[in-house]
């Protein structure tokens, strides 16, 4: 899978995380561990890490959310990233930030429903 951009934060839009949620449900068709389905799982990880280092809220709200979802990564990380990108300053507005923190406590939830 290869988006058409020519850097990782061209993709950080909605049609890329669409693309990426496509390609996730027919790895799990085809199998989790198809070279396919791990190349998506290592896009989503990729695209959220720069979302967030961009501190992007929308684009860390698309692809958190995709992450968590699908369970790309330990929650617990994609949690407390979310805390990092909200303790300093992010491009978004209140009902993304207030997003962001429900997002991070599911994360926090699945982590303890596992551990549990």
């Amino acid at each position: 899978m290869k988006f058409p951009f020519s850097d990782s934060a061209g993709a950080l839009e909605h049609g890329a995380r669409e693309l990426l949620c496509r390609a996730l449900h027919i790895g799990r068709t085809i199998g989790w561990d198809k070279p396919e389905a791990v190349r998506t799982r290592a896009a989503v990880v990729r695209l959220r890490e720069r979302a967030m280092m961009l501190r992007s809220g929308v684009a860390v709200l698309w692809f958190t959310e995709l992450d968590l979802d699908f369970g790309v990564s330990d929650p617990a990380v994609v949690g407390a990233g979310i805390e990092e990108v909200l303790a300093a300053p992010v491009d978004a507005n209140v009902h993304i930030r207030s997003s962001l923190w429900r997002v991070a406590a599911r994360g926090y939830h699945l982590t303890k429903r596992d551990a549990g």
